[in-house]
């Protein structure tokens, strides 16, 4: 069968504010979702690409053979692993392959797979890690007997010692970053995410502590496990299992142009009869006597010397960086969270009404009317008391609009939109999220009943708060009751200040990269998971680096690149429209 590992946009909104509807995905992958990962739930996970050294490409050369069952001393496979000086480790065609042709195929009794959600006390990853340590353990006490071999490096020895070798010695993703790193990523939605990651695997090594002594290991052991499965594993929807599948872990990531793709081909016993083979997998593969993983060429082939790539998924950057520890470029798939809420929503909204107003004010024809308005208007929109009945009326119009939303859920099934509410809203190239529409008309409406109800009191007063005159104030209140402002220009809006805050991480993140040791340039970090806590070698679990700060100025320039361009695209459109 076809692999066609799908993850709903539903369940990814919740971890990173992707909305919409997205079609199922040939393979998909995505941050586990923090509630989820507590109860063990199943996430679609996909191989990352990781630095390898000159002699992990040598093992991995090995592990094609192990992998596939073939002895390269007589048989040539079409691809091999290079350490490619643009492309780091990677698969590399030696000979022009045609269209749809079988790369590798790797029996599933070469598979390294979970239990079963049924029988998983721990999350997932965890349980695979914690086996995978054990498996690296026995392979380098089976490869140091009767030998001088250190035991710390080689794994050689054991089932599985082939593939353990071949993987690499470090991931670099976020999960390990500090507080302040963390931080300096800047978009709510993903630094909640890592930080609600990081607590899982903290409680998850608490829970395995015990059996990772026995083998010698501790939290840098496991945290290497547990980075390495996420970024490798399949999940196979039929049994319910994830499947890390050597040899064809080893292709990269394309967004725009996978040359080769994975299936699962089912022998006749392993199906509901040779129809179903059949159904599946050309006529030359019904002969095949038991289940494999294969990785297949495009149907446009693939020329000698070029590399295999095939696509992770449809996402945006986020899963990339938190799982994969990279931010592909190009990436027509990428989005920004601009409103955690529809409060942040109305926060911003807020502001805009009052730069527009002092631009019409500035219009007046009457200077002195001008001055008075403008002020009027921003102490009438920095009052606490027009504030706070701003968020009222926004408290009050989001739950009215959760409600109806619940009710078109219901009538449409349970498996309808995205995010509940109106949390992390996004934008991307192909347009904006659906709920802002209903978001901006909402907020229209509280800010007019609030601006009523100044209104309504400056006819009762001749003065109010700050000592603010009637006239001015009233007129103020006028004015945002009249002022509509387009969905574009709150969205210009907030990109600019995205692209400010996203400059400021990138920066905050080279200035603490360079200064590092210096004990300076940090920034107030709200501690939700503690950077000093006490290691397996008594030091800190999670240390600065400079392969940290350079991953997050990677996701900070990428996400302002898309910032800017989207800002330039709603300006043309509000010049177009003003015309």
């Amino acid at each position: 069968m076809p692999l066609n590992f799908s993850y709903t946009a539903c369940e990814f909104g919740k971890i990173l504010g992707f909305t919409g509807k997205m079609s199922a995905l040939h393979l998909s992958c995505a941050c586990p979702c923090p509630a989820a990962l507590r109860n063990r739930d199943r996430r679609a996970i996909v191989r990352c690409q990781l630095t390898a050294t000159a002699e992990g490409h040598s093992t991995a050369s090995v592990l094609l053979g192990w992998a596939t069952g073939k002895d390269l001393r007589y048989e040539q496979l079409p691809v091999e692993v290079q350490q490619h000086p643009q492309y780091g480790r990677c698969l590399i065609a030696v000979q022009d392959i045609a269209a749809d042709e079988v790369l590798l195929s790797v029996p599933t009794d070469r598979v390294f797979a979970s239990q079963t959600a049924e029988d998983l006390e721990v999350h997932w990853a965890a349980e695979m890690g914690l086996r995978l340590l054990q498996e690296r353990h026995a392979c380098r006490n089976s490869s140091s007997k009767g030998s001088t071999i250190d035991r710390s490096e080689s794994c050689s020895g054991g089932f599985w010692g082939a593939w353990v070798e071949s993987l690499p010695r470090h991931a670099v993703t976020p999960v390990e970053f500090t507080a302040a790193e963390v931080q300096q990523l800047v978009m709510p939605s993903a630094v909640q995410a890592i930080l609600n990651m990081r607590a899982c695997l903290e409680d998850c090594y608490a829970e395995l502590e015990p059996q990772l002594q026995q083998i010698d290991c501790g939290w840098s052991d496991f945290l290497w496990a547990v980075q390495v499965l996420h970024s490798r594993c399949f999940f196979e929807p039929t049994s319910q299992r994830h499947l890390a599948v050597p040899g064809i872990d080893m292709c990269n990531h394309s967004s725009t142009a996978p040359n080769a793709a994975v299936r699962l081909l089912h022998s006749p016993g392993a199906c509901q009869g040779l129809a179903a083979l059949e159904e599946v997998a050309p006529a030359a593969a019904q002969a095949a006597c038991g289940s494999y993983f294969q990785l297949l060429a495009g149907p446009e082939g693939i020329p000698a010397g070029q590399q295999v790539c095939i696509s992770y998924g449809n996402w945006p950057a986020e899963p990339f960086l938190l799982l994969f520890g990279f931010v592909p470029q190009p990436n027509p798939h990428d989005c920004i969270t601009l409103f955690g809420s529809l409060q942040h929503m109305a926060d911003c909204y807020l502001e805009c009404c009052h730069a527009m107003l002092q631009a019409a004010a500035g219009s007046s024809c009457s200077e002195q009317q001008s001055s008075s308005t403008a002020t009027a208007a921003q102490q009438l929109l920095q009052s606490a008391a027009f504030c706070a009945e701003v968020a009222q009326q926004v408290t009050s119009l989001e739950e009215q609009l959760q409600q109806q939303q619940q009710q078109q859920q219901q009538e449409l099934g349970a498996s309808a939109g995205g995010p509940g509410g109106f949390r992390d809203m996004i934008v991307n190239a192909s347009g904006v999220d659906g709920r802002l529409a209903a978001a901006l008309a909402g907020i229209h409406e509280a800010v007019a009943a609030a601006a009523a109800a100044v209104q309504q009191d400056a006819g009762n007063s001749s003065s109010s708060e700050g000592g603010l005159q009637d006239s001015p104030r009233v007129a103020a209140a006028t004015g945002l009751q009249q002022l509509h402002l387009p969905l574009g220009a709150v969205l210009l809006h907030r990109l600019q200040q995205v692209v400010c805050e996203l400059e400021h991480g990138s920066t905050a993140a080279g200035s603490s990269s360079s200064s590092r040791g210096s004990g300076g340039g940090a920034a107030v970090v709200q501690q939700q998971v503690s950077d000093v806590a006490v290691g397996d070698e008594g030091g800190s679990w999670y240390e600065e680096s400079v392969a940290h700060a350079e991953l997050i100025q990677q996701y900070c320039r990428s996400k302002v690149a898309l910032a800017r361009r989207l800002a330039a695209q709603y300006s043309s459109s509000a010049a177009s429209a003003s015309a």
